[in-house]
């Protein structure tokens, strides 16, 4: 094996590891994000763990695994206590953190957009229903009610339409291409490419 050759491996085994260690970070951010959500949804954002519970399946938590355990690993974010008929709940601590997610939402907020952008570009009809969105809402960093505020702070870019059932039911909203951004139109990959033929 050539020395080349072997940095190669050496180069890709690294690479491999570094894919792996934040895929798991990622992860556990995601889990985490889940029970923030879940507590932020709450009336006093505090919840009993026994409630909690119904949410394992959505964060992938196999048993025996204890939900408690893994809330208490992150100390800076959850807040355990027991009342006094021993029920165990948990809340966000402190409130500042609810504050600062949200200033983080608000600095991402226009990366956001264009990646709401460019997956409608790549949709058939330029339009994805909302619903659908709202689905995935937590994986890409949308605030919770994004259909109300955020998307309305991008109308160069989309808008929201309505459209009649098919079947007579419920109306389907729609988040609407306005605008094709040639710009975003070309991946990163043929962004490099190009570069790389340039020169």
């Amino acid at each position: 094996m050539t020395t080349s050759k072997r940095l190669q491996d050496r180069s890709k085994k690294k690479r491999v590891h570094d894919l792996e260690i934040v895929t798991e970070r990622w992860k556990i951010f995601s889990k985490i994000h889940h029970l923030m959500e879940v507590i932020k949804s709450e009336p006093e954002h505090v919840i009993s763990i026994r409630y909690l519970e119904q949410e394992r399946r959505q964060i992938n938590l196999p048993k025996p695994h204890r939900l408690s355990d893994f809330l208490r690993k992150s100390p800076k974010l959850f807040d355990l206590y027991k009342d006094r008929k021993g029920t165990l709940w948990v809340g966000m601590t402190p409130e500042d953190l609810l504050e600062e997610e949200e200033r983080e939402i608000e600095a991402h907020s226009d990366k956001l957009a264009e990646y709401g952008t460019r997956i409608l570009m790549m949709s058939i009809d330029k339009q994805i229903r909302v619903d659908k969105i709202a689905h995935f809402r937590k994986d890409f960093g949308l605030p919770f009610d994004f259909r109300n505020n955020w998307v309305h702070n991008y109308p160069n870019l989309f808008r929201l339409v309505k459209a009649e059932a098919d079947d007579g039911g419920v109306d389907h909203e729609f988040l609407e291409l306005v605008n094709w951004k040639n710009e975003w139109a070309i991946t990163e990959l043929e962004k490099r490419g190009k570069k790389f033929r340039g020169r």
